[in-house]
């Protein structure tokens, strides 16, 4: 297998064209061994039962809106049938399939409910910025949204929507400054302000949870308005860590500063 001992100019290339998002930029900060192996080397793995809903989930919710824009009806039985389309493409044992089968229809079922009348037939999904060149200094920089909102189409103002499927109840500290959901939603901004391309400006972001908060009741969605002094202070954050990436300088310190608790580290730490 791959170790942190591979010839460092084979990692010089794999860095030639590198450009980073915020999914790389979180590991690097929770771990730069989980960095190495899943953003840098990408070492395939199987989904695992909670990744593969993920993805069948955020596919149902693309393709509800995709159809709202063409102004073709759209109904709960569509949305469960498209959801269910998706997550038999992913690779899952056949009890790992039922249980997210269901899982997800309850899940997706409540949220159609919700949010019917108010999904918008106008709004964007999948917005990729591969192309649009954002550099934060010398940093290259790119994203993709789950949604944009178009929240006043004279001003131009919108709302960047991000799904996620976990449980609402356990992600406090994610929500918080300085957790991984809150740097998301400033890495947004980040690329819509500096975008030589992008059009819109990003009045706010929004972290939007599948699943209804068992503590509620409620569907948990939370804004956030990112300040400039906090897109200021990522920058620095970003220019740091791609500093360490591009030197090689995380090599050399993976060891002393590596989680302890991701896959790779359980899995290195189980071989030693």
């Amino acid at each position: 297998y791959i170790t942190i001992e591979t010839d460092r100019e084979w990692v010089r290339i794999l860095l030639k064209d590198y450009r980073l998002n915020v999914t790389d930029l979180n590991n690097f900060l929770k771990c730069p061994r989980l960095f190495y192996y899943q953003s840098l080397v990408k070492v395939p793995g199987v989904k695992s039962k909670h990744q593969a809903l993920g993805t069948a989930v955020h596919c149902a919710l693309r393709d509800w809106i995709l159809l709202l824009r063409k102004e073709i009806p759209y109904s709960k039985q569509k949305f469960l049938s498209d959801f269910n389309f998706h997550l038999e493409k992913e690779f899952l044992g056949e009890k790992e399939f039922k249980e997210a089968l269901e899982f997800g229809k309850k899940v997706l079922s409540d949220y159609f409910e919700e949010f019917k009348k108010s999904m918008r037939r106008d709004s964007l999904v999948e917005y990729d910025f591969s192309a649009h060149q954002v550099v934060i200094g010398t940093v290259p920089i790119t994203g993709r949204f789950d949604r944009i909102d178009i929240l006043d189409p004279k001003i131009r103002t919108i709302r960047v929507v991000d799904y996620k499927t976990g449980n609402p109840d356990s992600k406090s500290a994610e929500l918080k400054p300085g957790g991984e959901y809150y740097r998301q939603i400033a890495f947004y901004q980040l690329l819509c302000e500096t975008s030589p391309k992008f059009e819109y400006r990003m009045k706010t972001g929004q972290v939007n949870f599948i699943q209804i908060s068992k503590k509620t009741g409620d569907f948990v969605n939370r804004d956030f308005e990112i300040s400039q002094e906090e897109i200021n202070d990522l920058k620095t954050e970003i220019k740091q860590v791609y500093g360490e990436i591009k030197s090689l300088e995380f090599l050399d310190t993976m060891e002393e500063r590596s989680c302890g608790k991701c896959e790779f580290c359980e899995f290195f730490g189980n071989n030693n």
